[in-house]
């Protein structure tokens, strides 16, 4: 008896980190795939993600550093869309968590049991004279998005 009790409290206080995990595509807001997921916090955001993208089936080109496509998205010049003589639209996979964009790559993010979502999306940033003037905002937000037609 006293070993169930013991199990029973044992497993009343583990503690599982779980979050969503969530991919938006190019060109609506609602989630292509949005599942939870059990948190390794021996993990990166890179192995965390690929991991997710392995179990799902989902096709993607990248590493633990940087994802380049997911769901057989374009890659290389097709990311590139000239507006101006200088100035450029740039696509490409995102990550936010909990609503940040990190600036760091993402082998080098540890998630802990404060996060509560991962989202990849598509996005784009603007190269304008010389000087990016926005990051990774969120393509499907744009009027004219090329990979929506």
């Amino acid at each position: 008896m006293k070993v169930i009790l013991l199990i029973i409290f044992l497993l009343l206080n583990l503690e599982v980190n779980a979050l969503e995990f969530s991919i938006i595509g190019a060109c609506k807001e609602k989630p292509l795939i949005s599942k939870e997921i059990v948190l390794n916090p021996n993990s990166n955001l890179g192995e965390i993600s690929l991991n997710f993208f392995k179990a799902e089936n989902i096709n993607f080109v990248g590493d633990q550093s940087f994802i380049k496509s997911i769901y057989n998205s374009p890659v290389n010049e097709e990311l590139i869309e000239q507006i101006g003589p200088h100035s450029f639209i740039v696509y490409g996979w995102c990550v936010s968590i909990d609503q940040q964009i990190p600036d760091i790559p993402i082998k080098e993010i540890y998630l802990n049991s404060n996060h509560k979502n991962i989202v990849w999306f598509f996005g784009y940033s603007i190269y304008q004279e010389n000087q990016w003037i926005n990051h990774c905002l969120p393509s499907f937000k744009l009027f004219e998005n090329k990979f929506c037609q």
